[in-house]
């Protein structure tokens, strides 16, 4: 968090500086009703006070400035409601990484019902619709001079990504992601792309400022079975908010992956190194860096997380390596978690929850971050002006934008497979649900096996059904 949001918040309690004389203000407004356990605290701000009624957006704000914890504040009209909430702090079994959170965690906001119920979509059932109608909370408001929210962008299979402001891409219900202009984002090209530029180039591109306080990048390539749609192969972070200090985690050509911390200095710690051939240490392992920078963690994390469809008692069979970062500011607080998920032998799958900053704008694949759908979408050609010129903190990058290389030998012996295993993008949806992948997201599975060269073998098909389950429970229950 800035210094001047930190100055602000001792300022507000102060004891000798009254609470009404903070100059408080609603820095965002979302679309979201963000009540669930795994996204706030509640904190009832209108009880005992009288004057609340009748209840306005104006009182609760007000409420939930005159509350020293509230950071943000639900408000529905119809019926009327009022509620402050704070940073969620219930723990998650096994996972010390994700809570407390210092704001609002809105990746696990719920999508509002729609104010007509006629525009209210079950989605074959999934969402039972109130009888009788109401449609509740519509907006969750962010004050100033409090936490800030948090917010996820992530990427998966080919690579599909879900940006800050569009957390629920794959939710089509109360309403689907299309009508609130919040569908996920394609981007199949090859290359290096700047997924959160803090500050963001402008209108005549990249200056020296350009990502200096932090630069989020993602390494997008081909493999053998997507030789034109890229799968996400490695990512790294870098900025004055590490102190100097840097971060690259991508796959090698073998599948292995050999997470790097770099000093100022330019000398890099290897941390958390996992080669897929080495079975022999399953145990979850840490790593904090020396300067208190970060805390990474590694292990292959259960079917709860993994594989929820899984129907035997062999709880490994399935686990997948994931790789936990918590990034701390200079004060020590935590401001930018990473999520690193190694699907297969090819390609990596990762999330980036990070800490709104009001006094820094941002942009890049994961958007803006300023509550606001529908001004994410990046075609082809503005997909192209986030591409980084340089390797950056990545290496051996060849012409395909990829590492792995399969002797013609090998190819040879896959074909025949392969091409028994091709199949349209209807069966590709079919295969993807069967095997437990949800509605939205099972489109996107089905699509990736369709569109692979040739078909696939059963253990590539296996694997990367196995990937959309992965991100879909790292969606669901992680950050």
């Amino acid at each position: 968090m800035p210094g001047a949001v930190h100055k602000c918040w001792r300022k507000c309690h102060d004891p000798r500086d009254p609470i009404d004389r903070c100059d408080y203000k609603v820095k965002m407004q979302c679309p979201y009703n963000c009540q669930d356990w795994k996204a706030v605290d509640q904190i009832a701000i209108t009880q005992g006070q009288a004057d609340m009624w009748p209840l306005t957006y104006e009182k609760c704000q007000r409420a939930c400035e005159n509350h020293p914890q509230c950071s943000g504040f639900v408000y529905g009209d119809n019926p009327p409601s009022c509620q402050g909430v704070k940073g969620p702090s219930t723990k998650f079994d096994n996972y010390p990484e994700l809570r407390p959170l210092s704001g609002v965690q809105l990746g696990r906001c719920s999508v509002p019902n729609p104010p007509n119920g006629i525009d209210f979509q079950t989605d074959d059932g999934k969402c039972p619709k109130p009888d009788p109608y109401a449609p509740g909370p519509q907006t969750t408001n962010f004050i100033s001079c409090r936490s800030p929210p948090w917010a996820l962008c992530g990427t998966c299979g080919d690579p599909h990504i879900t940006t800050f402001d569009r957390p629920h891409a794959f939710v089509n219900c109360p309403t689907s992601a299309k009508s609130r202009g919040a569908t996920v984002l394609q981007a199949y090209q090859k290359g290096i792309y700047a997924l959160v530029e803090m500050p963001p180039r402008g209108a005549s591109g990249v200056t020296a400022n350009t990502g200096s306080d932090l630069l989020v990048a993602g390494r997008f390539g081909y493999t053998v079975n997507h030789p034109s749609n890229a799968n996400t192969m490695g990512v790294s972070v870098q900025g004055s908010l590490l102190g100097g200090y840097k971060m690259v985690i991508e796959i090698e050509a073998n599948g292995a992956v050999n997470p790097i911390w770099i000093h100022p200095s330019g000398m890099g710690e290897l941390f958390l190194a996992f080669d897929p051939n080495d079975n022999s240490d399953r145990l979850r392992r840490d790593w904090p860096s020396a300067n208190g920078g970060v805390n990474c963690s590694f292990g292959y994390f259960d079917h709860r997380l993994v594989d929820f469809n899984k129907q035997d008692d062999d709880k490994t069979s399935k686990e997948k390596p994931l790789w936990i970062c918590s990034f701390k500011d200079e004060n020590g607080e935590d401001f930018l978690k990473l999520f690193v998920n190694w699907v297969n032998n090819e390609y990596i799958d990762f999330i980036v929850s990070m800490r709104k900053d009001y006094d820094s704008p941002q942009e890049g694949l994961c958007g803006n971050f300023d509550c606001d759908p529908r001004n994410d979408d990046k075609d082809k050609t503005e997909q192209a002006r986030w591409q980084l010129q340089s390797p950056g903190l990545f290496s051996h990058v060849g012409a395909q934008g990829r590492r792995l290389q399969r002797s013609e030998e090998e190819e040879a012996a896959l074909h025949v497979e392969r091409r028994l295993n091709a199949m349209p993008v209807e069966q590709g949806v079919a295969v993807c649900r069967n095997a437990g992948v949800e509605s939205g997201i099972d489109e996107l599975c089905g699509t990736d096996l369709s569109l692979a060269a040739d078909g696939l073998t059963n253990e590539e098909k296996d694997s990367m059904v196995e990937g959309y389950l992965s991100y879909q429970k790292i969606l669901n229950h992680l950050p």
